[in-house]
C-alpha cells in the first residue's frame, strides 16, 4: 500500500514537471519570435532625424580614393564648428519645429535650450470666483543674459482672449517682479477643450523701446490650477524654463510706429515727427498709406493734420514733422494736451472708405498707455528731442491693450 502511494506521488510529480517544462519552452519560443519581429520592423522602418541634435564625436562618411580633399573639408569643418559651439546647448532645427509640437508661425526661428544655468520665469495663478478672473502674478526672472543699454520686458496673453499685457521694464540677470494681470475666465473654461494656454513672451528692449525676442514660456492653465488647492498657486511660485528663440510674434498688435517729440517751453510749442512704421498688417484691397495726427486738449479735438500718401508697404517711412502751437488754443496748458496718431490705408474701390490699421496715443489722457505717458514726460523734461517706438492698437477696441 505504501509502495503504491509512493508510485502515485512520483507519477504526479513527473506530470507536473513535464507540464512546467512545456510551458517554459512555449514561453521562450514566443519571446524569441517577438524579438525577431522587432528586429525585422526596425530594419524596414525609415531612418528618422532626431529632434534634439546632441553634439557627438566627429564622424566622416567613407569616401572613395577619387574623392577630393576639399570635399572632406567641406563636410568636416562645419561639423567641428557646430560641435564646439554646442557643448552646452542642444539645437532644435527649424525643420523639426512641427515635430516638436511648437507653432511654426509663432516660433519660426532657431531654438536653443541651454544645458545648465537655464533662464527661468516665475509666476503665480490666482483665481477669483467672485469676479471670475484669473490673476497672473509675475514673480521674476532668473539667469537672464544681460546686454548693454537694454532692459527686459515680458508680455502676457491667453489663447482664449485678445487681451495683451506688458510688464514693467526690468534690469539685471535675476530681476524681481511683483505685478498682477487679470484675465476674464469662467470657471467652466478652465477645463475647456482645446486647453487654454497662458503665454509669456520675454523681450530685450533697447533705449528706443525697440523689442528684440529673447524667449517664451507656455503654460496650460488646467494643468496648473487643478493640481493646487482652491485652484490657485498663491504663495507658491512656479518656475518654468524659458525656451530661447530669435523669432517671436507679438500677438494682438497691428505694428509699431516710431515717433520723435520735441518740446520748446519758451515758444509754447511741441514738434512731432512721424518717422516710420514696421510690421503693419495689410490687406489685398489696400491702395496706399497715410498717417493722421490729432491734437486734443482736455479730451476735445483741436487740430488735425495728415501726412502725404506713401507707397503701400509693411514697413513704411514717413519722415514728416508737424508743429503745434499752444497759443492757438484757448485756455491751453501742457498738462491737458495729448496727441493721437492713426495709420490709415486708402482702398482701391472709388466708394470704399479708408481702413484704419492702427492707433497710438501720447500724452496724459486715460486713453494713453504707459509707453505713451513715459514718452510724453521724457519729451517735456528733456532739452533734446526724444524718439520712441509705440505699439499700434486696434482703433475699434483700443482699451483691450
Amino acid at each position: 500500500m505504501v509502495s503504491f502511494g509512493v508510485s502515485l506521488a512520483l507519477l504526479v510529480s513527473g506530470v507536473v514537471f513535464f507540464i512546467v517544462d512545456i510551458f517554459l519552452m512555449v514561453l521562450a519560443y514566443c519571446w524569441w519570435r517577438r524579438k525577431k519581429k522587432e528586429k525585422e520592423l526596425e530594419a524596414k522602418a525609415p531612418e528618422r532625424v532626431p529632434l534634439f541634435h546632441q553634439p557627438g564625436p566627429l564622424t566622416i562618411p567613407p569616401t572613395s580614393p577619387v574623392t577630393a580633399q576639399t570635399d572632406i573639408q567641406e563636410f568636416a569643418i562645419p561639423k567641428l564648428i557646430e560641435r564646439r559651439k554646442n557643448k552646452l546647448a542642444a539645437l532644435v532645427k527649424p525643420a523639426n519645429i512641427l515635430e516638436s509640437g511648437l507653432d511654426p508661425v509663432q516660433y519660426g526661428g532657431t531654438l536653443k535650450i541651454t544645458m545648465k544655468n537655464k533662464p527661468k520665469l516665475g509666476f503665480e495663478f490666482i483665481y477669483d470666483f467672485r469676479s471670475t478672473q484669473l490673476k497672473v502674478a509675475l514673480a521674476g526672472l532668473k539667469n537672464i543674459k544681460k546686454f548693454i543699454n537694454e532692459q527686459i520686458l515680458v508680455t502676457i496673453s491667453m489663447s482664449h482672449s485678445t487681451i495683451l499685457y506688458h510688464s514693467s521694464k526690468v534690469e539685471g540677470s535675476d530681476p524681481v517682479m511683483s505685478e498682477e494681470y487679470p484675465f476674464p475666465l469662467d470657471s467652466m473654461e478652465i477645463s475647456s477643450d482645446p486647453p487654454i494656454i497662458c503665454k509669456f513672451n520675454v523681450w530685450h528692449v533697447d533705449k528706443n523701446s525697440g523689442k528684440r525676442p529673447y524667449g517664451f514660456v507656455e503654460v496650460k492653465i488646467e494643468d496648473v490650477l487643478t493640481k493646487m488647492n482652491n485652484i490657485q498657486t498663491q504663495g507658491n511660485v512656479i518656475w518654468r524654463n524659458i525656451i530661447l528663440t530669435d523669432h517671436l510674434v507679438d500677438e494682438g498688435r497691428k505694428g509699431e510706429l516710431l515717433i520723435t517729440l520735441s518740446y520748446l517751453s519758451a515758444a509754447q510749442r511741441i514738434s512731432c515727427t512721424i518717422v516710420k512704421a514696421k510690421g503693419l498688417i495689410l490687406t489685398a484691397n489696400d491702395k496706399d498709406l497715410y498717417a493722421k495726427m490729432t491734437l486734443f486738449c482736455r479730451g476735445e479735438e483741436q487740430q488735425t493734420v495728415s501726412t502725404n500718401y506713401i507707397e503701400l508697404t509693411q514697413n513704411p517711412e514717413f519722415h514728416q514733422e508737424f508743429i503745434f502751437r499752444f497759443s492757438n488754443i484757448r485756455n491751453a496748458s501742457i498738462d491737458g494736451i495729448s496727441l493721437r496718431v492713426d495709420i490709415i490705408a486708402r482702398q482701391n474701390g472709388l466708394l470704399s472708405d479708408p481702413r484704419f490699421i492702427g492707433r497710438c496715443d501720447i500724452g496724459n489722457s486715460n486713453s494713453v498707455d504707459r509707453v505713451g505717458k513715459e514718452h510724453w514726460v521724457s519729451a517735456l523734461t528733456s532739452p533734446k528731442s526724444v524718439t520712441q517706438w509705440h505699439h499700434l492698437k486696434d482703433p475699434s477696441n483700443p482699451d483691450l491693450y
